[in-house]
C-alpha cells in the first residue's frame, strides 16, 4: 500500500507539473487581447469598469450618489482605473509565471530574477505591440507599472510557496521522502541510504551518521567503467562512492596506517629468478653417519 501511494503521488506530479504553466499562458493571451483593442474601445472598457466600481462603492457605503455623479467620477478617475488594471493584470501574470518555476525547483533570488525578467520583457513587448494598434501607443511608465505589479506577484508567490513547504506540504517534499532516490536537489544519481549502520570491508560496523560533517571537496579522476562497477557494488551495500571513500579515510585515521596489506601475495619475476638460483647452490644430499660417542665423531674425518 505504501508503494502504491508513492506511485500515485509520482504519477500526479508527472501529469500536473507541466499543467502549472497553463495559467501563465492564459494570462499572456488575455493581456495580448486587451492590448489589441483600439484606443476608443479600450477607453470605453475602462469607463464601464469605473462605473461598476463606483456603483458598488455607492451601494456598500450608502453614499447616495446619482447616476450622473457616478458617470462623472468614472470619467474623472479613468486614468487611475487604467493604471490599476495594468498593475493587476501583471500581478496575476507574475503569480502565474512564478508558480510553475517554483514547482520545478527555481527558488530564492533565482525565482525573482528569472520570473521578473520574463515579465519585464513581456511588458516591453506588449507596449511595443500597442504602437501598431490604432489609437494606442507605447508608454515607458506603463512598463514600470506592469513590472511593479509582476514583482509583487512573484514575491508573494515565493512567500506563500516557502510557507507551504515548511508547513502543510512538508511531508510531501522530495528531500524528506525516503521512498525515492531522486534528490532534485542537488546531486545527480544520488542513492538514499536504507541502513543507518554499514558493515565495512574491514569487518567492523560503522554508523554513517557518526562520521564527521563534510565541509570540503575532493576531486578524483577515475576510469568511467570502473566508476560504474563501483557504484553498482556499493549500492548493494547501501553506500555511494563518496561514502566508501569517507569510510576508508576514517579507518585510515583511526589505525594510523593503510587499513589493509599492500604487499603482493604472489611472486614476481625477480623473486622466482632468485629462488631458482638459491636452489642450484644447495649441494647434493650427504650420506647419513652414526657415531657411538662424541670423541669418535670429532676424531673421524667428516668428508
Amino acid at each position: 500500500m505504501k508503494y502504491f501511494l508513492l506511485y500515485i503521488k509520482e504519477t500526479l506530479r508527472f501529469v500536473l507539473k507541466p499543467m502549472s504553466f497553463l495559467p501563465a499562458i492564459m494570462m499572456m493571451c488575455i493581456i495580448f487581447m486587451l492590448s489589441s483593442q483600439e484606443g476608443t474601445t479600450s477607453s470605453q472598457l475602462s469607463y464601464k469598469v469605473g462605473v461598476q466600481i463606483f456603483t458598488v462603492t455607492n451601494k456598500v457605503l450608502d453614499k447616495g450618489w446619482s447616476d450622473a455623479h457616478i458617470d462623472q467620477l468614472s470619467t474623472k478617475y479613468q486614468y487611475y482605473v487604467r493604471k490599476t488594471a495594468h498593475y493587476t493584470e501583471y500581478f496575476l501574470l507574475g503569480v502565474s509565471v512564478a508558480f510553475p518555476l517554483y514547482v520545478y525547483g527555481v527558488r530564492g533570488m533565482k525565482l525573482i530574477i528569472f520570473a521578473g525578467l520574463f515579465c519585464f520583457g513581456y511588458a516591453s513587448l506588449d507596449e511595443f505591440h500597442q504602437s501598431f494598434v490604432h489609437g494606442r501607443g507605447p508608454s515607458p511608465k506603463d512598463v514600470m507599472i506592469d513590472s511593479c505589479g509582476a514583482l509583487t506577484g512573484i514575491i508573494l508567490t515565493r512567500i506563500v510557496g516557502w510557507t507551504g513547504r515548511m508547513t502543510i506540504f512538508k511531508p510531501l517534499s522530495n528531500h524528506k521522502d525516503e521512498d525515492t532516490n531522486k534528490d532534485k536537489g542537488k546531486r545527480k544519481n544520488k542513492k538514499i541510504h536504507q541502513k543507518p549502520l554499514i558493515k565495512s570491508y574491514f569487518g567492523d560496523v560503522i554508523s554513517m551518521s557518526a562520521l564527521p560533517a563534510k565541509d570540503t571537496t575532493l576531486n578524483i579522476k577515475i576510469d568511467k567503467q570502473k566508476k560504474a562497477r563501483l557504484e553498482e557494488l556499493y549500492a548493494n551495500h547501501g553506500m555511494t562512492i563518496e561514502d566508501a571513500v569517507d569510510v576508508f579515510f576514517e579507518k585510515t585515521l583511526t589505525e594510523g596506517r593503510i587499513p589493509f596489506n599492500t604487499m603482493s601475495s604472489k611472486y614476481n619475476k625477480d623473486n622466482i629468478t632468485s629462488i631458482n638460483k638459491s636452489k642450484n647452490m644447495v649441494p647434493q644430499k650427504a650420506e647419513s653417519r652414526y657415531y657411538d660417542s662424541a670423541k669418535e665423531m670429532y676424531n673421524k674425518p667428516k668428508f
